[in-house]
This record gives C-alpha cells, structure tokens and sequence, in this order.
C-alpha cells in the first residue's frame, strides 16, 4: 500500500484546535459567574470562550479530509479506529471515574459497595467527564466513514454541494430566531456533524488559487466571525428574552463559517520557524491523549494550586491556565508513551 504524503498544515491545525479547546474548558467556569463577577471579567471569559469554539467543528473537519477518501475494508478500517480511540478512552475514564469515587468518599459521598458497579457502569455509558460527549460523537461518525466515504470517492462535487447547502440550511433553521419558520420536512438526516466530515473533504482538496494573499483573506474572516460569534453572545446575555450561547453551538451556521475560514487558515498557511513546527508536530502528536486527560489536569490545578481563570485577571489568568495545562498534559501522554506498552493507554 502506498504511504500519504504527511500533511504538515493538518499537523498545525490539529495542534491548534487542541490548544483552543484547552483554552475554551480553562474559561468555562467564569461564563457560569455571570452577574457575580465584574461585566469586564465576564467578556474577557466570553472572548477566550469564543476563540476556543471552532476546536471541535475543525477535529471532526480534519476526519473527514484525512480519512473519507481511504478505501479500506469496513473489518479494517473500524479495527484500526476503534483500536486507537477505545483502549486509551476507556483507560482515562476509568482513571476519571476514580478520581470523582475519591472525592466523593471525602466529601461524605459514600456509595454503597453494592451500587458501585452500577453507578460505574452509567458513567461510562454516559461519559464520565463532560468532555467526553465528543468521543462518543466521534465514535458514532467512524461507524458512517466506511459508506460515507465510499460515497465521496465516487460521487460529483455537484452532489457534495447539494449536501453541503442541505446542511447548512438546516443548522441556520435549527437556530432558535428560524426554529418556527422551519418546515415540518424530516431535515433531521442532514443535521449536527455530519456535515463537516464532507465540509472536511471539500476544503482539504479546495485550492483557492483565484485568491491572492489567501492566508490574509482567510484569517481576516476567521477574526470577523470571531467577533460576530463573541458580539452577539454578549448582546444576548445583556437582553433578556435572547438565548445567549446560541452563536456558541458547535453546529451553529456562524462557528461552521468559523471553523471554515481557521481550516482554510492554516491550509494556506506556510509556517517557516523550525521550532514552531517542531512544537506544533509534537502536540499534535500526542493530541487525542492530551484532550482526554486535560480536564482532569484542569479540575487538579484549580484545587491544589488555585489556577483557574481567577488567580488574576482573566485575561492574564486563562491563556496562563490554558499553556500550563497544556505543558502538564502533554508530560503526561509523553511519558505514558515511554512506558511499555503504554501507547495504547496513553492515547
């Protein structure tokens, strides 16, 4: 079989979606003190907030431009994904799953020996962390690829558009300001995430040479949307009667438009520095272990040593947070990794 080419802008990219989320989870807590904190404490949260909210939408946009046009049998390309997700995220779910046993023992939480199986069992049903809805999400879209991608590989790209406009129609209806205009058609096969596996695609072979200074062009709409997505989240939390968060969904047309403009970004984008690619090449090597122990590195640097988004100004104390999570967590998967065996854990 032949070897792909290594794709560095996918190398930068993941690494850079995986800093956002970081950076979106080491903000959360303060979007929740709304009203007790000061209202410039409150933007600064909803701004980092923001920047992190294309993270998800460009992971699953780098599936499918790496993996829609493989043709592999279902048997192996399901073994060789599942493999690689499964073992590492059931590891770090059980490692969770004792952490939150521990803490509920010491704050008097005690649970029964004979409910432990089954409050076990639940947490892995369900996700024993709130970060964790995306590898179930993931998992579900792996199951699709093999039929998806047998699809993508012979259809048009008139077809791809045709699918393309579909969803993106209906995620602007599913938005709470057109929910009731929406038709009582059974849009709901062209809804969520789909779409960016085939958006993925699209972009990853999209060339765009009519453009000039493409990089520029792209990373001025990645700022504007960025602004449009963190203006009217904050317009609707001053106004009662708007959602508020709405322009934050992942499948929101605006974060699709986002996430679009940062994947175009950073395909266009030649970095030269040899040691920002070497770092960059790093993280994203250790990526999917790193998003899945960051929470609890998160959680542990509040309690022990109190960073969070308060030890300071948050506009000083997240970006902080978020680069010390980071570091800790890619220790962490890095020397996992050196440990016997331990790659198959470590993510």
């Amino acid at each position: 079989m032949q070897t792909r080419p290594k794709l560095i802008w996918a190398d930068n990219l993941r690494a850079i979606a995986t800093i956002a989320v970081i950076t979106l989870h080491a903000s959360s807590g303060l979007l929740l003190q709304f009203g007790k904190v000061p209202d410039s404490y409150w933007a600064t949260g909803c701004f980092y907030n923001g920047l992190g909210r294309f993270a998800v939408p460009v992971f699953v946009m780098l599936s499918g431009a790496l993996l829609l046009d493989r043709e592999l049998p279902v048997k192996d390309f399901l073994k060789k994904r599942f493999s690689r997700i499964l073992f590492p995220f059931l590891f770090w779910s059980l490692i969770y799953i004792a952490v939150s046993l521990y803490y509920k023992g010491l704050h008097g939480h005690h649970l029964h020996w004979s409910r432990v199986p089954e409050w076990i069992g639940k947490q892995l049903l369900n996700g024993s962390s709130y970060h964790f809805w995306y590898i179930y999400m993931i998992l579900g879209l792996y199951l699709f690829i093999p039929v998806l991608g047998k699809w993508i590989r012979n259809c048009p790209r008139k077809e791809m558009y045709y699918f393309l406009v579909i969803w993106l129609v209906v995620q602007t209806l599913n938005t709470p300001y057109l929910i009731e205009y929406k038709p009582k058609l059974r849009l709901d096969y062209f809804a969520d995430y789909m779409g960016y596996l085939v958006l993925g695609y699209l972009l990853s072979k999209a060339s765009f040479h009519q453009i000039k200074h493409k990089s520029i062009v792209f990373l001025s709409l990645s700022i504007l949307l960025l602004a449009f997505a963190v203006g009217t989240t904050i317009y609707d939390k001053y106004h009662p009667g708007h959602r508020a968060g709405d322009w934050f969904s992942p499948t929101a047309p605006n974060i699709i438009l986002l996430a679009s403009s940062v994947f175009l970004f950073f395909k266009s984008l030649h970095i030269r520095n040899a040691v920002i690619v070497s770092v960059l090449a790093f993280i994203s090597r250790y990526s999917y272990g790193i998003f899945l122990v960051h929470v609890l590195v998160l959680s542990r640097m509040a309690n022990w040593f109190q960073i969070h988004w308060n030890f300071t100004h948050p506009a000083l104390a997240i970006p902080v947070t978020a680069i010390v999570c980071l570091a800790i967590s890619t220790a962490i998967i890095y020397l996992t990794h050196l440990i016997p065996k331990g790659k198959w854990v470590a993510g």
